[in-house]
């Protein structure tokens, strides 16, 4: 019996360690917009620079119900995951000083998630490689927009 867990462990240890990719895919702002159109949003583009600008090369706006969703694709993974830490460390201070009801973390490969409840707000930012999505929005509408943004692999 041991010999048997044993083994199931080892081959465990294996699949782990021989490169199972724990990288995700991410979109581009044509598929976000296309997306979020289809789930209903309106966008806003009024912030996009279309490739101008050094850092932020796209910078989208989807809306609906007084919900706002930002899609932000970076020049690179690194100033991407650079603006998804400040954020994150914005969040952070905000929670200590509320009312904290729930928070949840993951990173793994290319991929960043935070999100929490505090007061009567929700807050969730989602990055995968040079792309950060997030959104501010009432914690009544939490389990709606976390679907919506799931639904983009984020």
């Amino acid at each position: 019996m041991m010999k048997k867990i044993s083994f199931i462990f080892g081959a465990f240890l294996m699949l782990l360690l021989t490169g199972c990719d724990m990288n995700k895919p991410e979109i581009t702002a044509e598929q976000f917009q296309t997306a979020m159109e289809a789930e209903g949003f309106t966008m806003d583009n009024s912030k996009d620079s279309n490739g101008k600008d050094d850092v932020i090369k796209r910078y989208l706006i989807a809306e609906k119900d007084g919900v706002a969703v930002n899609f932000l694709t970076f020049s690179n993974e690194a100033q991407a995951t650079r603006a998804y830490s400040l954020m994150q460390k914005k969040y952070e201070e905000e929670k200590s000083a509320s009312n904290l009801t729930s928070s949840n973390k993951v990173s793994m490969g290319n991929y960043n998630k935070y999100s929490l409840r505090y007061n009567d707000n929700y807050a969730l930012m989602s990055q995968i490689g040079s792309t950060l999505i997030y959104v501010g929005t009432q914690a009544d509408k939490r389990e709606w927009i976390a679907s919506v943004v799931e639904k983009l692999g984020y």
